[in-house]
């Protein structure tokens, strides 16, 4: 009998170890005393434990979302609830919370704690203050509009009783004369340790949530991210550069973690990325972009032009390649679609990010629908680290290595070439600017051609495919020892006064000539060529046979910050507003509101992006002025509120 009862509390023990191996915890860190969010499959925010004591419950909104995760919506039609935590002793804690304003104008209280009717902590769209020690700790270039991760840890040294603790959501405290407004936007997670978690538990926590959210993490030295194993599935060391805008999607089963399509929250929409199929557990794809603006750069011979942004792509415990689906907003794009012309994903799996050599994988856009989406599928993503970006060019088009010649050693050069898109077979033409020796050969698929043996000197190249689409383009054959003047590929006239542009500062000019051709066809012979409009100029630098030669393109001084500002909507019913706004590169923005009578109404900032959306309410009738700044460029807008 004996014997029996042993068993049965083994058996038990056994399931009481598989229990707490397959429960949950946010990163991974056991011991959270309180984590509410919307588990997968649920209807309503709630905890996140398996049962817990005295748990509300609130509904969702389906449309309130962040990264396709919902979340508690919080406005004047749902009265803010409160969660009753008694027995905790948070005078050693650690606090995440995840939230989004609705709008950016005035402060706003996203909770507070109290103990005994006495305010202890609050955390606001600007703040924590904690109004027992009289500690304040304010955000730093404070965007209240966009969704943010916060993390606070507590720290006091004297224990007191934890009793009639209520953890207060969205409300302003009662007891305080605090200038705050009640909270208005989504809530969509909130986890409190009582103890203060070390510092690989908190990047844990962070990781988890910033990838769940669309969130960037950023810290001191170098972004890192980590599984809830502790291993990294991001490292900033290796490509500090690529560290803006970081994104992520993946799957992580002691963290319930099962993100399958992601888009950054602070861009949303304009670059997306989902996997096709369910990956295996701690697989991860992360990405981060290089902070630069979303013009083409200047356009290498027999090769598409890509996007000055470029990212950088770490997939991590990728046992078999991950097949997904890219979408792009190009409406966000400073340069139009030219006709003819289509969207191309480009891959770089040497993570170097030149975007040229044979490894290069390309993708046209499957559909580019009329709102500017353009969708891309089948991409592939291999273990590794790998670079990404965009390009611009034809529904056939070509790709080329290129071994430059020499003119010293008279060798001649080696020219291999691509066709990207089309059908095959190729029908190709190339002929030289002397018009000799033309060439003509076909093409049987898309993989690489045969290397032709080429001279230095101006060329014409054509294909055509099976559906007779035809590709043309001229090209420069340069030589590897030609003479370079080491000038820039761009350049921006100034304000005022003239660029001069000097060929020969780095050259030694007894053995050169100058050729320079301006965008009207003018020719000058001397190294240095003031200019004063802007287009595209070509250098022809010449030593005794051997030539070089380099499009520059000058840019104007007025490029105007904004290429799209709406206001709407417009006459306003009830006050409530949007202004979108694009601007041509990432700027600061500066909003302000004044009435009929001069005066400001509202006063509102953001800063690092491209792309912004203020919003907010007037709460009286009447014609009011949107006064709208970026660097040195201001625009006015109207709003008429009925």
């Amino acid at each position: 009998m004996m014997v029996k009862y042993s068993y049965l509390i083994l058996f038990a023990c056994l399931l009481c170890g598989i229990s707490e191996a397959q429960q949950i915890a946010p990163g991974g860190v056991k011991g959270a005393a309180v984590w509410y969010a919307v588990p997968k499959g649920e209807t309503t925010w709630q905890s996140c434990f398996t049962f817990p004591e005295n748990s509300p419950q609130w509904p969702i909104n389906d449309q309130a979302l962040l990264n396709y995760n919902p979340g508690l919506w919080i406005d004047q039609h749902l009265a803010p609830g409160s969660i009753s935590i008694n027995d905790l002793d948070l005078n050693q804690a650690t606090f995440f919370t995840i939230y989004q304003a609705a709008d950016s104008t005035l402060e706003k209280s996203i909770w507070h704690l109290s103990r005994s009717d006495s305010t202890r902590l609050v955390l606001s769209t600007q703040r924590l203050a904690d109004l027992q020690q009289w500690n304040y700790l304010n955000f730093s270039e404070v965007q209240t509009s966009q969704p943010s991760l916060n993390t606070y840890q507590l720290h006091t040294k004297t224990k007191s009783q934890a009793d009639n603790q209520t953890l207060h959501l969205g409300s302003v405290p009662t007891d305080q004369a605090l200038p705050l407004v009640a909270f208005q936007g989504l809530l969509p997670e909130l986890i409190i340790f009582d103890r203060v978690i070390n510092p690989e538990e908190r990047l844990r926590v962070e990781s988890y949530l910033a990838i769940k959210y669309g969130l960037s993490l950023q810290q001191q030295d170098y972004v890192t991210y980590l599984n809830t194993s502790g291993d990294t599935i991001w490292n900033g060391r290796h490509y500090a550069d690529f560290s803006n805008y970081i994104t992520g999607i993946g799957r992580d089963d002691a963290t319930g973690l099962n993100q399958l399509q992601s888009s950054c929250s602070y861009e949303p929409g304009f670059l997306t990325i989902a996997i096709e199929a369910q990956p295996q557990d701690q697989a991860f794809l992360l990405w981060g972009d290089n902070r630069q603006t979303l013009e083409l750069s200047s356009r290498e011979m027999l090769q598409p032009a890509h996007l000055k942004r470029q990212w950088r792509m770490q997939a991590t415990n990728i046992s078999a390649p991950l097949t997904s689906t890219v979408w792009l907003d190009s409406k966000r794009l400073q340069n139009a679609l030219p006709p003819g012309q289509t969207y191309w994903f480009i891959i770089d799996p040497s993570s170097e990010g030149n975007f040229s050599g044979p490894n290069l994988s390309f993708y046209p856009a499957n559909t580019l629908s009329p709102s500017g989406l353009a969708t891309f599928t089948d991409i592939e993503w291999q273990a590794g680290i790998h670079a990404f970006t965009f390009g611009v060019g034809p529904e056939m088009m070509v790709t080329s290595q290129i071994e430059a010649p020499q003119c010293q050693e008279a060798s001649e050069g080696q020219l291999s070439l691509r066709i990207l898109g089309g059908r095959a077979p190729y029908q190709c033409h190339l002929q030289p600017e002397n018009g000799q020796n033309d060439r003509h050969w076909k093409i049987e698929n898309n993989n690489w051609s045969q290397a032709l043996n080429l001279p230095a000197g101006s060329y014409s190249f054509s294909v055509e495919d099976a559906d007779g689409r035809l590709y043309r383009e001229t090209f420069f054959l340069q030589a590897a020892d030609a003479p370079v003047a080491g000038l820039e590929r761009e350049y921006t006239l100034p304000a005022q006064g003239q660029l001069v542009l000097d060929a020969g500062e780095q050259l030694d000019e007894s053995n050169v000539t100058y050729h320079w051709i301006t965008p009207d066809g003018q020719e000058s012979y001397r190294a240095q060529l003031a200019i004063e409009t802007p287009g595209t100029y070509r250098l022809i630098i010449d030593r005794q046979g051997c030539r070089s030669q380099q499009d520059i393109q000058i840019k104007s001084p007025e490029e105007d910050p904004f290429l799209r500002v709406q206001l709407f909507p417009n006459p306003s019913p009830d006050g409530q507003f949007q202004l979108r706004v694009l601007l041509r590169e990432r700027a600061t923005a500066k909003l302000a509101i004044y009435d009929a009578n001069g005066q400001i109404m509202q006063n509102q900032r953001a800063s690092d992006n491209d792309y912004y959306l203020f919003s907010g309410k007037l709460e009286q009738a009447g014609v009011y002025l949107f006064t709208l700044t970026s660097g040195n460029k201001t625009i006015s807008r109207k709003l008429i509120v009925p």
